[in-house]
């Protein structure tokens, strides 16, 4: 299965000359305000839509955020660029990735055969899969502005490679600026070049060497609605073009699944989250799909529609909690006694709640259910199972002595740390800006042990998180639980250490750009190097400056 294990970035926001960011289990970024921590997760969505097969009509989806983003956009009549690219390492359990089989681009692969990448060889891998197996993909692409007539600014993509262990697969490369690029396609065992081979014997192309083909391509953004062509193909007019146009999409399509595969399972929490009103804690979900149950839609009924849009206003992970409240209120799963990677979602958010945080409390997150199904409906059917039925759901609290609490009346704490949590127990990726928001010092300390504790309980290989924090209180707790680790290696699947945690600075400079430095850690966990610019120093300052 992949592992992300570094984003790329270059003029991007803040960052200026191409910069490796290292991701592992646990990144940790601080910073000051303004030095573009947040850059990493903008990164993330726009390489989501680059690799997505929708850049919007004439690709303006795509080009709306590469002008915003772009380091020099703000400058006039200047040349804009921006790089970003995504590094991953392909472990053991290649061979399966939860999903796949549902992603539209894997049903497309399927039905065309680029050598041992073919899904039909029977396992993720094909028969080549020791090609990767162990190994770092890299895939990088640039996008270079240029102003045409009537001066409004487009894009073009002036740079792409596609690499393992730094040797070329595909690359897209200019010989010259104002050339359009040639793309590479460079020969491996598990690449074809049967059919052009048997083509250039008739028309003999000159630039085939036999280990790399290569053609001059168009790459102008504006004339392609969707990513899935970035060659269109009226500009070939041989069949020997043709095949290679073929290949090189094909090539494109397989890296994007591998790709987007790992990008499909991602949470956001941001800093402006608020605590839901006593509205704001009522969603209607859907109900529960189980094979050989139907299942009641809410598309079949306009009111339930209406009420779903009306009702739903607050922020996704509100909804998304509510949905964890109805699937446990409608189970008959008794949880007491399972352990951490056996339990559900929910049941995990309570965990944390208990045993890490809110102690004295004793807060659980549950909710009540109402059925959001037409009593005509409910007469002339039987749907079986009551976890299928649409529900409206409210949250609430419940405390040590059974009380039913509303969240915005227990003190904002509770209320922005329960988004945190349910991002971090889930088995995909969580990208979490300010944990510590309206949480006291000995509270973020203890936040700190509840993201450990999820960190190391996750069951998905490639699941991480990327934590944007001023906490120094989260870090030290962490640090600490990295020195104490053998003694939890009973009681989680992989305890945490010092080369699973990855702590950034982002140090703005004068001339605006943002330098970003990674602070080794030592295995008992010590930090090695210091705080750039006597960050998290101020407390000393306090105490003992006269």
């Amino acid at each position: 299965m992949p592992k992300i294990t570094a984003i790329e970035l270059e003029n991007f926001q803040t960052i200026g000359k191409r910069t490796v960011i290292p991701i592992r289990d646990l990144t940790l970024m601080f910073g000051p305000n303004g030095a573009g921590k947040s850059a990493i997760f903008d990164a993330i969505e726009l390489l989501k839509l680059v690799l997505s097969d929708d850049w919007g009509e004439d690709g303006k989806k795509l080009m709306v955020l590469l002008n915003k983003w772009s380091r020099n956009s703000g400058e006039t009549n200047s040349s804009m660029s921006l790089g970003l690219g995504i590094q991953m390492f392909i472990d053991e359990q290649w061979d399966y990735c939860e999903g796949m089989m549902d992603n539209e681009l894997w049903k497309r692969l399927n039905l065309i055969d680029i050598g041992g990448l073919s899904p039909r060889e029977g396992t993720y891998g094909g028969r080549y899969r020791n090609d990767f197996l162990n190994k770092n993909i890299r895939f990088f692409i640039q996008f270079q502005s240029h102003e045409p007539p009537y001066h409004q600014v487009d894009w073009d993509i002036s740079y792409m490679s596609i690499s393992c262990e730094e040797i070329p697969i595909f690359e897209l490369k200019k010989d010259l600026p104002e050339n359009d690029p040639i793309a590479h396609i460079y020969k491996k065992d598990w690449l074809s070049f049967e059919a052009i081979d048997a083509l250039n014997k008739n028309y003999k192309n000159p630039e085939y060497s036999g280990s790399t083909i290569l053609s001059r391509v168009s790459s102008q953004i504006g004339m392609h609605s969707s990513a899935r062509f970035w060659f269109d193909e009226r500009y070939f007019m041989k069949e020997a073009d043709s095949q290679f146009l073929r290949l090189s999409q094909q090539i494109i399509d397989f890296f994007k699944i591998l790709i987007n595969a790992e990008l499909s399972d991602t949470s956001l929490v941001n800093a402006s989250r608020t605590v839901p009103t006593i509205d704001e804690a009522i969603s209607i979900v859907e109900g529960i799909y189980e094979p050989g149950v139907a299942r009641y839609r809410l598309d079949w009924s306009p009111l339930l529609k209406t009420l779903e849009v009306t009702i739903n206003k607050g922020e996704t992970h509100w909804v998304y909690m509510s949905q964890l409240v109805a699937d446990s209120l409608t189970s008959d799963r008794d949880e007491l006694n399972d352990s951490w990677s056996d339990m559900s979602y929910l049941s995990r958010i309570n965990s944390l709640l208990r045993e890490e945080l809110f102690i004295e409390n004793g807060y659980q997150l549950t909710g009540e259910l109402f059925c959001a199904m037409p009593l005509l409906n409910m007469q002339n059917h039987d749907y079986g199972e009551p976890r299928c039925y649409p529900k409206l759901v409210r949250l609430y609290l419940t405390d040590n002595h059974q009380r039913e609490l509303d969240i915005d009346e227990v003190g904002s704490g509770i209320g922005y740390v329960l988004p945190v949590l349910a991002a971090l127990v889930r088995d995909g990726i969580a990208f979490i800006q300010q944990p510590e928001l309206h949480l006291h010092p000995r509270l973020q300390s203890q936040l700190g042990e509840a993201i450990v504790r999820a960190i190391e309980n996750k069951k998905n290989y490639g699941a991480f998180a990327i934590i944007e924090t001023h906490s120094e209180h989260v870090l030290l707790r962490v640090m600490r639980l990295i020195r104490n680790a053998k003694s939890r290696a009973t009681d989680s699947l992989n305890p945490i250490t010092f080369e699973k945690v990855s702590v950034l600075y982002f140090d703005p400079l004068p001339t605006g750009e943002t330098e970003v430095k990674r602070l080794r850690l030592a295995p008992d966990g010590q930090l090695i190097d210091r705080w750039p610019g006597g960050f998290f120093n101020e407390r000393f300052k306090d105490i003992f400056d006269e």
